[in-house]
């Protein structure tokens, strides 16, 4: 998770910390480095980039987290039917659809909703949350939708398997 954050963990002087991963071996497709990225234009220092794309990054995580829960209650309460998953490769293609979801589906009654999300997401209930409500720095700066939808490289150490229950190689993954 960390690696995909664009985070490690290290030991400095018996204490676990974490930190953003040093020049030359951060990974341009991980959320943070792309929230810098996104960011860079606007924010010159270092600092404040780091301070604001982290913010971006844990409320993008956490918006994520609440949402396969959701979707595991209703997915348990409506006997696995399939029609009720949504947080899936094939419904969530890229961070512009993760945009929609989280402001124009869950933040809206589903009487309020486009056409389109209505009927691709007519089985999403509305939250009335102020989790799917932009907070400040996506107001000012950026949105999930503006990340580039690159491949990530695959961490060195991946528990990922194939069809054959083989670990993965790093020339798999990319090519998937």
């Amino acid at each position: 998770m960390l690696y995909i954050l664009g985070l490690y963990k290290e030991t400095i002087d018996g204490k676990k910390m974490i930190n953003s991963n040093p020049k030359g071996k951060q990974q341009r497709a991980s959320l943070l480095e792309s929230a810098i990225y996104q960011l860079s234009d606007d924010v010159k220092k270092e600092t404040e980039q780091f301070k604001i794309a982290l913010e971006l990054v844990i409320t993008w995580v956490n918006r994520i987290l609440f949402l396969k829960l959701l979707e595991a209650q209703l997915l348990n309460y409506q006997k696995g039917n399939k029609e009720y998953s949504f947080l899936n490769i094939d419904t969530i293609t890229d961070y512009n659809e993760l945009n929609t979801l989280f402001f124009k589906v869950l933040a809206r009654e589903p009487k309020d909703r486009e056409e389109t999300e209505k009927i691709k997401y007519e089985n999403v209930p509305y939250l009335n949350s102020s989790l799917f409500d932009k907070i400040p720095s996506e107001n000012h700066y950026t949105t999930i939708s503006t990340l580039k939808n690159e491949q990530i490289d695959i961490f060195y150490s991946t528990v990922l398997k194939d069809e054959n229950r083989h670990t993965r190689k790093r020339s798999q993954c990319n090519n998937k």
